[in-house]
């Protein structure tokens, strides 16, 4: 097959659609977002690859003059938005960018040098339709005690298809996903109610089931690894139990209608009556992972709970943010929708 400027067909198919990263970042992490940097200039960027958008939300701490060494390898693009509102700066981000295919990152990861590629080839030949993820490995700041590995969270322990498994209803993890910029306007936006700086966490995962509602399939993509540094407070029995307990309450605030009435009375009487059982072996053994089990347990009970009896606003019926006075830098021109 011949291509123009006598392209081959690896290289004319990375570059047969537009590519652009999206990466949020909050509070005082300016050496951080560096360190992905630095990473993300490392990838072997597909010939479609446009820019790099770091929104920066809730205050300014430093974010301007980290990007600045990266501003042209990368073609960075630094928005402001004052609400500390993670799904607000997303969306305030998407309104400006062009259409294509948006890598969602976050502030504290690590790219394998294949993984833009990975996520061009997997798109090539999509306008929408697709959304893609990848797998997810870990840089500890200090390694946990391995009895509380199995309870942390994939974003802290890693998360990959077996050889033989299915994706199914899962999610990815929202530092490695990727999505057309048309599928994510179309479906609203990500929810402010939702997300660091909202009451109820899981924007990503709640879009990826809106995305999959509309008919938007599921793609995993093997070669898109990342890794996710995972700082020392991050490895703590009392995190991991705050950190369920915002899971469940949140998964819950999912779950439709009609099954909640019967979830309550089944949690109540399973979650709880486990949780006495683990209580009862780890005071006879003296068992401190056991009794941690017990917490844990406990602790995704409550949050199921109060996640059923709370439940905001789907995503659908909130309107987008409003985009206007984002602060933009590090760019000649903001950049118009592909014609």
């Amino acid at each position: 097959m011949t291509h123009p400027a006598g392209l081959d067909d690896e290289s004319f198919i990375l570059m047969a659609s537009s590519l652009s990263v999206l990466i949020p970042t909050a509070g005082d992490r300016p050496d951080l977002l560096a360190r992905s940097l630095r990473s993300l200039c490392e990838c072997e960027r597909p010939a479609g690859y446009h820019e790099t958008v770091v929104v920066e939300n809730g205050g300014r701490h430093g974010i301007e003059e980290a990007i600045r060494p990266f501003a042209d390898t990368l073609h960075v693009r630094h928005l402001f938005d004052p609400w500390g509102n993670k799904s607000n700066a997303l969306n305030r981000a998407l309104a400006s960018m062009r259409d294509g295919l948006i890598v969602l990152l976050d502030d504290d990861v690590r790219l394998s040098k294949d993984c833009l590629r990975e996520y061009a080839r997997a798109a090539d030949g999509s306008e929408s339709g697709f959304f893609f993820g990848g797998p997810t490995e870990v840089d500890f700041e200090a390694p946990p005690p391995h009895w509380l590995v199995g309870c942390l969270p994939a974003s802290a322990r890693g998360w990959r298809l077996g050889a033989r498994e299915s994706l199914g209803d899962r999610c990815f993890l929202g530092f490695n996903w990727a999505a057309f910029l048309s599928d994510l306007t179309e479906a609203g936006g990500f929810d402010p109610q939702r997300g660091p700086g909202a009451a109820f966490p899981g924007q990503e995962t709640e879009m990826q089931q809106r995305l999959r509602t509309r008919g938007v399939r599921a793609r995993y993509v093997p070669g898109a690894l990342v890794w996710h540094y995972v700082p020392r407070e991050r490895c703590t029995p009392e995190w991991v139990l705050k950190r369920h307990y915002r899971r469940s309450l949140s998964n819950a605030a999912l779950m439709p209608p009609g099954l909640r009435k019967h979830c309550v009375t089944l949690v109540k009487a399973s979650g709880r009556r486990l949780a006495a059982g683990l209580f009862r072996c780890a005071a006879l053994f003296g068992s401190a992972p056991m009794a941690f089990r017990a917490d844990l347990q406990r602790t995704i009970a409550d949050g199921l709970l109060a996640g059923l009896r709370t439940a905001p606003l789907s995503a659908s019926e909130t309107p987008l943010a409003n985009f206007e006075g984002a602060e933009d830098s590090y760019w000649p021109a903001r950049p118009g929708k592909a014609a």
